[in-house]
C-alpha cells in the first residue's frame, strides 16, 4: 500500500524520500498568482514567502481538491496497491473532505482495492510525525489495516503547542476580532495556541511579550 499525505505535514524532501510517502501540495495565492507549497523539482523559497507575509500582502491558501486526489489515488490503485491517506485536520482545512469525495469516486472503479482516508486531527510536524511512524509500521510489515488502526489510536496523543508573533493573520482568518487584534498588538499580547481533540486551533493562554509566550509553552 502507498501512504499519501498533503504538504501541511511539513516533511523535508530527504525524509519524504527516505520513508517513501507521496505528498500532494496545497497551494496559495499572492496577488492573484498561484504557487505550490511543495514541489519535487524545486525548493520552496521560505524567506521570500515570509517576507511577503510580514509586509501584509494578501495571501490566501487553497486545499488539495478532489480531482488531484482522484488522480493520485487512481495511479496507485492501477498499480495493484491500496491507499492509506492521512491528511491535515478537518478542523483547519477542507482537504480531508475533498479526499473523502475522491475515495468514494475511485472505490466504484476499483472495488477490489482499499482506499482508507484518515483525518489526522493534526497539522504541521504533528501530522508529519504521524506519517513518519505510519511509514515505519509499513516498513516493519504491518498491514494497511494495522497501520490505520494505529493512527486512529494515537492521533490524539500528538500535542501541538505554538505561538505567533503577529495577530494580523489571526484577525484575517476570523479567529480574532479587529478590536481585539488592535488592542493586543498595542499591548504586545501573544496568544499560546494548540490543536484540540476536534482538530481546531484554539487559544490556550494569552501572555504579554514574545519571551513570556515561549516560557508559557515550556510550562504547559
Amino acid at each position: 500500500y502507498e501512504i499519501i499525505t498533503d504538504s501541511s505535514s511539513n516533511l523535508s524532501k530527504s525524509m519524504i524520500k527516505d520513508i517513501g510517502v507521496r505528498v500532494l501540495s496545497l497551494s496559495f495565492f499572492i496577488g492573484g498568482e498561484e504557487y505550490l507549497s511543495f514541489r519535487e523539482d524545486a525548493e520552496f523559497d521560505y524567506a521570500s514567502f515570509y517576507a511577503k507575509l510580514r509586509s501584509k500582502e494578501n495571501v490566501k491558501t487553497s486545499l488539495v481538491n478532489a480531482d488531484l486526489f482522484i488522480d493520485a489515488f487512481e495511479s496507485v490503485l492501477q498499480e495493484g496497491k491500496d491507499v492509506l491517506a492521512i491528511l491535515m485536520s478537518s478542523g483547519i482545512s477542507g482537504t480531508y473532505q475533498a479526499a473523502k469525495i475522491a475515495a468514494d469516486t475511485v472505490r466504484d472503479r476499483f472495488p477490489d482495492r482499499q482506499v482508507i482516508v484518515i483525518d489526522s486531527l493534526s497539522a504541521s510536524i504533528g501530522q508529519g510525525l504521524l506519517i513518519y511512524y505510519t511509514a515505519k509500521l509499513r516498513e516493519a510489515g504491518k498491514t494497511i489495516e494495522e497501520a490505520a488502526d494505529w493512527v486512529y489510536k494515537n492521533r490524539l496523543k500528538m500535542v501541538h503547542q505554538f505561538t505567533v508573533d503577529d495577530l494580523f493573520f489571526l484577525k484575517r482568518g476570523g479567529r480574532l476580532s479587529g478590536g481585539v487584534a488592535i488592542i493586543g498588538t498595542i499591548l504586545q499580547i501573544k496568544p499560546v495556541l494548540h490543536v484540540d481533540n476536534d482538530g481546531h486551533l484554539v487559544v490556550q493562554d494569552k501572555v504579554n511579550g514574545r519571551k513570556k509566550s515561549l516560557n508559557a509553552m515550556f510550562e504547559i
